[in-house]
């Protein structure tokens, strides 16, 4: 029974990969592009940082906490792979910094 707590326990510290929430992109980006007058062009880059940054999330390996933290981060801006992606590397540096 020890044994197994420990796998278990053990099995909590170890980051996993990020399972990259899903947000509507298409959505984001338009009203990115709204801001900014309605531009074709914002949308278009947009759309492909945002593919590049889901990308990456997904190849990423992020503590249950810090993906959590900043999935509701990006929710509050509207949905965003982008800010998501940015929130998590600036979370693991600050970890990093502390030590854990």
């Amino acid at each position: 029974m020890k044994k197994l707590l420990g796998l278990y326990l053990s099995a909590l510290a170890i980051p996993a990969v990020c399972s990259a929430a899903s947000f509507d992109s298409d959505r984001y980006c338009k009203q990115v592009a709204n801001a900014a007058g309605s531009s074709y062009q914002i949308e278009k880059g947009c759309l492909e940082l945002e593919r590049e940054s889901a990308a990456k999330l997904r190849a990423m390996s992020v503590p249950a906490r810090v993906e959590n933290y900043c999935k509701e981060v990006a929710d509050a801006a509207g949905g965003s792979y982008q800010i998501m992606v940015g929130c998590v590397e600036m979370e693991l540096e600050a970890k990093g910094q502390l030590g854990q």
